[in-house]
């Protein structure tokens, strides 16, 4: 069966996505196929199969912001509220793989307040994963994981390379 098509200026709108898998081009990824509709619309049209989770902090504005431009491209994230529920030492690991940082990068705390926590010749991955575990509020915010990427939220845009 094809696939008929509306245009709607330079982006292609979807009318009836029945083979959608079985038609799609080469540079046609599916879990790219969210760019190719006005934000907002995407999740009206077809359903992504991608799982999105983000380390949320309600009382941070970059989350918030983050969060709105997730919302606002017609993704609904799982919310993860970290400061409530504490991710595991194991979760944490999950994220440094899939972030590719270096530990400290995932703390946010001046240098002074960390050497009070931590002192410097203590600051192995183990020790930083366990004082974030203890100090949740020490946590990067906001994280947005998308499958086997994630990245940290600031600025708020830079999640938006996970679906790029």
């Amino acid at each position: 069966m094809t696939r008929q098509a509306a245009r709607c200026g330079s982006r292609r709108l979807a009318t009836t996505p029945l083979d959608f898998y079985t038609e799609l081009r080469a540079n046609q990824h599916p879990r790219k196929m969210w760019a190719y509709y006005p934000p907002g619309e995407a999740s009206k049209i077809m359903e992504l199969p991608v799982q999105v989770r983000i380390y949320h902090n309600p009382g941070c504005s970059k989350s918030r912001a983050a969060l709105a431009l997730l919302e606002a491209r017609g993704i609904a994230p799982e919310i993860v509220h970290y400061l409530t529920e504490p991710p595991s030492k194991a979760t944490l690991k999950t994220l440094l793989g899939k972030l590719g940082v270096d530990p400290a990068q995932l703390v946010r705390a001046t240098a002074a307040e960390l050497e009070l926590l931590l002192p410097r010749r203590a600051r192995t991955e183990d020790h930083l994963l366990d004082l974030l575990v203890r100090q949740p509020r020490l946590l990067q915010r906001p994280i947005v994981e998308v499958d086997d990427r994630a990245r940290i939220g600031r600025p708020p845009e830079r999640v938006l390379e996970l679906f790029e």
